[in-house]
């Protein structure tokens, strides 16, 4: 297993895209290695997991990383935001090494102001730039033009705190120790309505129904 947390101020636009491309190397190699064993590929499954603000600018769509000041002008956040589309690129080239999660809880309340007006933003539409890749499976933490929303009753947004009660043993329908797509999809968008009151619903898109957690009984 490999992990590459960026949090808080290692959370900047640079060291996401190097850590997506060293990924990217890491699971290439992997891929020679096998293929000079003749062995057979593992079942690589790949999580990309955003957790802060988001916002449109000119038509386009942008994820804000720790360095990015919300009420800056327009230039700031395009300097130093994640434009979604060539995320999409990066996420499509880990595709080909296996199935990849992508969780974006981006769409926050309290979003990203230019000259003293907020910023559109729309989760439907961070959803649509993103969707129809094969072998990646996305999330939204909200849909449409709802929000994503947080409270000092948590350390996390809503989103975040549903995803961590749907990783464990209650969203495990069947008992077999292992979460598919459809038991994980389900306690989540479950857990998001009652956390959040129903002002959330998470927007998926399934391209792949395999399982994807083992969960511990």
């Amino acid at each position: 297993m490999f992990d590459q947390p960026l949090t808080n101020a290692g959370a900047t636009r640079r060291d996401i895209f190097r850590g997506l491309k060293d990924l990217t190397k890491r699971l290439q190699k992997n891929k020679a290695e096998e293929r000079a064993k003749d062995a057979e590929r593992p079942q690589n499954l790949i999580i990309f997991y955003f957790s802060g603000h988001g916002a449109e600018i000119d038509g386009d769509f942008y994820l804000l990383p720790h360095d990015v000041n919300a009420r800056q002008d327009a230039i700031e956040l395009t300097d130093k935001g994640i434009h979604v589309g060539r995320l999409r690129s990066e996420i499509a080239r880990l595709a080909k090494y296996g199935r990849v999660v992508v969780m974006l809880d981006a769409c926050r309340s309290g979003n990203a102001t230019v000259a003293g007006s907020t910023l559109p933003v729309n989760a439907g539409r961070l959803h649509d730039a993103l969707r129809g890749l094969d072998n990646v499976l996305i999330f939204t933490s909200s849909s449409g033009a709802g929000l994503s929303y947080e409270s000092s009753d948590y350390q996390n947004g809503f989103f975040t705190e549903a995803v961590l009660r749907a990783l464990t043993t209650q969203a495990d329908n069947t008992g077999d120790g292992i979460l598919d797509v459809t038991e994980f999809a389900g306690h989540l968008a479950n857990g998001l309505r009652s956390i959040s009151g129903n002002r959330q619903e998470i927007q998926p898109d399934f391209r792949f129904v395999k399982p994807l957690f083992v969960v511990n009984r």
